[in-house]
């Protein structure tokens, strides 16, 4: 496990080292690197972030350095019973459409949420692949954790295209995805549920109860007065009474 999850991070960090590297840059149109989504979420949701590249000429391999805010969303878990966050990420058709073996590993930087190093390959001495228009490399699955607005985007500096004979493909445009997370009318506690603890929290907040350091989220108002009281109360009884 340990030296498989080393291999995995020098095969990235191999792929992200070659754009550190001052070489001759392979001929190339405009190429477009884009993350993209859905737009609108709910807390609980899960987010598929399709990584799409426009058009390349004989692509060999793509490395991508994610960052996204670890208290908006979280990459998802694919293998909760192995120790740390094994990235749930499903490779697309770009790189292996020809059926030639590749490789794709990733991880999060110092396994803390925050920061995802992904690297996809084609495998051993083989041609780069030609990339048609708008072809899909991987779909990264993350989680809604809280309520926000966010981008996702990956890092210029450490984001790389390589061709056959690993020289760099240059990035024309590199676009990150925006991602809002709303809450359900009632959710005060914004957990992605409405049970008896938004109930207490109504209470709390319109009998002006010290609640401490507990997050309150006022959008979670039911009558667009982005407050909270008593409406919110009876709502979340009338929710629960209704909603076994």
């Amino acid at each position: 496990m340990t030296q498989n999850l080393f291999n995995w991070r020098l095969l990235i960090l191999s792929l992200i080292s070659y754009s550190l590297v001052s070489i001759a840059a392979a001929p190339s149109e405009a190429l477009e690197l884009a993350l993209d989504s859905s737009n609108n979420f709910k807390i609980g949701d899960t987010i598929s972030v399709d990584v799409t590249i426009d058009s390349a000429l004989s692509l060999y391999g793509v490395a991508l350095d994610l960052a996204y805010d670890k208290d908006i969303v979280s990459v998802v878990d694919s293998d909760e019973i192995t120790v740390g966050v094994q990235p749930e990420i499903t490779e697309g058709p770009a790189l292996d459409s020809d059926g030639e073996v590749t490789f794709l590993r990733s991880a999060l930087v110092d396994q803390l949420q925050g920061r995802l190093v992904v690297g996809n390959v084609r495998a051993g001495q083989v041609a780069g692949i030609d990339i048609a228009s708008n072809q899909t490399i991987m779909t990264i699955t993350f989680k809604a954790i809280a309520p926000g607005s966010i981008e996702i985007t990956s890092q210029p500096k450490t984001t790389t295209l390589r061709n056959g004979d690993l020289r760099q493909i240059p990035i024309d445009s590199l676009i990150g995805t925006s991602i809002v997370i709303t809450l359900d009318p009632g959710d005060i506690a914004g957990n992605g549920t409405i049970d008896l603890t938004d109930v207490i929290l109504a209470l709390q907040v319109l009998s002006g109860f010290d609640i401490g350091n507990i997050k309150i989220y006022s959008s979670a108002d039911v009558n667009g007065d982005n407050r909270i009281g008593v409406e919110e109360a009876i709502y979340n009884m009338n929710y629960i009474a209704n909603n076994p």
